[in-house]
């Protein structure tokens, strides 16, 4: 007791690593409806800013008129949804405890099934093409750099000589 451990700790090893990982597991979503609101954030941000920048003259009933307007908006928009995409996967992916990469495949099958109800109700196809191609894309790095460690993990094990 002398060296700063407590008796819970002695009596129970595993019982503050249980804790820990529970308390990421419930992380995952919460990370995950954090990116979401993050890039939503963004999004209205960055669209009150394109609307700021809209000469007055332009301006007929709260809607910009300039021509310049509507591809920007759909530039942010599609920025946001590669965000959205990327950030869906890996941070709920790295917040988990384990099974790193079930869990990335699950974010990515949510965040597909989400953009396509978007993309449905909203008309968002743009969008919803760059989020696809940025979800595929950060699937297959997350995959490729995991099974990348794991490799390095066995051979590191294989090897004759230990460090």
């Amino acid at each position: 007791m002398l060296d700063g451990s407590s008796p819970v700790r002695e009596a129970h090893p595993s019982r503050g690593s249980l804790a820990v990982t529970a308390i990421r597991w419930v992380l995952v979503p919460v990370t995950a409806f954090a990116v979401w609101f993050g890039t939503l954030l963004v999004g209205i941000g960055g669209s009150s800013l394109l609307d700021s920048l809209c000469p007055p003259d332009l301006m007929i009933s709260g809607i910009c008129t300039a021509p310049w307007h509507g591809p920007a908006m759909t530039a942010l928009e599609m920025v946001c949804a590669a965000i959205a995409a990327v950030g869906f996967i890996v941070l709920p992916a790295a917040v988990a405890p384990a099974h790193h990469i079930l869990v990335a495949v699950g974010c990515f099958v949510v965040g597909g099934l989400l953009t396509i109800e978007l993309t449905i109700a909203g008309g968002l196809s743009a969008a919803a093409a760059v989020a696809a191609i940025a979800g595929v894309a950060t699937l297959w790095l997350t995959i490729s750099r995991s099974r990348g460690r794991s490799v390095d993990r066995h051979l590191r094990q294989q090897s004759p000589v230990r460090q």
